[in-house]
């Protein structure tokens, strides 16, 4: 029998259809480990629900895909972003083209409303859609001989969403980068149960996992004092039985106070990328990048046109004397590439000269096709 293939965004009606689909999808049983009503609240909003796509084989929802819309924020600029998550096809329709029908639909969506998506996965999996991985994080680990003593335990107290919410999300929107959720978004975000936080009476941090076993993803204060409580958080993993007292924390390419923590206590410091990222809208991107990055350059010009074989986007990317733009008045030697093979030059890791090989070494176009990746506080990860 031919597949039916009907991909739409669904409504609250069918949430509960959505749910039950991505839970037998991932294999999360009720009361078990994982579940999605439980871990990640925020995606289920009534208003929000056409943010889930469905594809319908014969009738019956076979497959999920999330595309969750953001602000996200880098160097200071905002981009137009989304997350995309819940990825799952139910056991007895994979093979069919189920995940392939929903995100052939949802990326041309994409293309004309976003920057650039992101999302967590396999990077040959999702590189067939045009995800390349990408960015950078620094993430450290320390142990209780590398910290500071802790503080008093009386001093310290669990970070509560409803006391200490607003101190968070506000220190969230002084961020260089940033993802834009709401305060009922964050709210709801810093509720999930592998959410947590210490505060003493001048620092707090707030960790990604059990308490046995943080991982630090942000914190306010003076470094000292923030390095207190990561000790506190240190000797209750020694409580729980690891001698050493190991925990770890990541930062992004920017000032702030875990990273002033790390540079007088880290033991081990490892660069890991990011996730996968998309290039979607090419001029969008590249005007937004260009603000981020131009006040880095002393100099210099050069200049580049790109168009994009899959969906015929182009743009020219320009450099005058330090001046960068983005525009659509493409030269002749334009580079002819596909959405993957743009990823890879503008988010991956990876020497330039391997992802977009022939460009000069002086060329000032380097910094912009390097712009420093980072989306913080992972936890938010669907």
């Amino acid at each position: 029998m031919t597949d039916e293939f009907r991909v739409e965004q669904i409504d609250p009606a069918r949430r509960d259809e959505a749910i039950a689909v991505g839970n037998e999808s991932f294999g999360f049983a009720p009361d078990g480990d994982s579940d999605f009503v439980r871990d990640w609240p925020y995606v289920w909003n009534d208003d929000g629900m056409d943010n889930t796509w469905a594809c319908y084989v014969e009738g019956k929802m076979a497959g999920i895909v999330g595309a969750y819309p953001f602000e996200v924020k880098m160097a200071g600029v905002s981009f137009r972003s989304a997350c995309v998550g819940q990825v799952g096809t139910l056991p007895a329709y994979r093979g069919r083209g189920v995940m392939s029908a929903i995100l052939r639909r949802v990326t041309a969506v994409m293309d004309a409303e976003y920057d650039f998506t992101w999302l967590g996965g396999d990077r040959m999996r999702y590189g067939r859609y045009g995800w390349a991985f990408g960015g950078v994080k620094h993430c450290f680990r320390t142990n209780a001989k590398y910290l500071p003593d802790p503080p008093d335990e009386s001093t310290v107290r669990p970070l509560e969403p409803g006391r200490d919410g607003d101190m968070v999300w506000r220190f969230t929107q002084d961020m260089p980068y940033g993802i834009g959720f709401d305060r009922r978004e964050f709210d709801q975000l810093m509720s999930i149960r592998w959410v947590g936080g210490v505060v003493s009476d001048d620092a707090w941090v707030v960790y990604r996992g059990p308490a046995e076993h943080a991982y630090g993803m942000l914190a306010d204060g003076p470094a000292e004092a923030v390095a207190s409580l990561m000790a506190h958080l240190s000797q209750r993993a020694v409580a729980d039985g690891d001698a050493d007292g190991t925990i770890g924390f990541e930062t992004g390419p920017y000032d702030c106070p875990l990273s002033r923590v790390a540079m007088g206590h880290y033991a081990t410091m490892t660069l890991e990328h990011v996730g996968g990222f998309r290039l979607c809208d090419m001029q969008g991107y590249f005007r937004r990048a260009c603000r981020a990055v131009e006040g880095t350059l002393t100099g210099g010009s050069d200049e580049l046109s790109l168009r994009n074989t899959d969906t015929g986007q182009a743009v020219r990317i320009v450099c005058r004397d330090g001046k960068l733009s983005a525009d659509d008045k493409i030269g002749r030697d334009v580079r002819e590439m596909t959405t993957t093979q743009l990823s890879e030059a503008v988010f991956s890791a990876l020497p330039l000269d391997v992802v977009l090989p022939g460009l000069a070494a002086s060329s000032p176009l380097r910094a912009l096709l390097r712009m420093p990746i980072y989306l913080p506080f992972g936890f938010y990860a669907m």
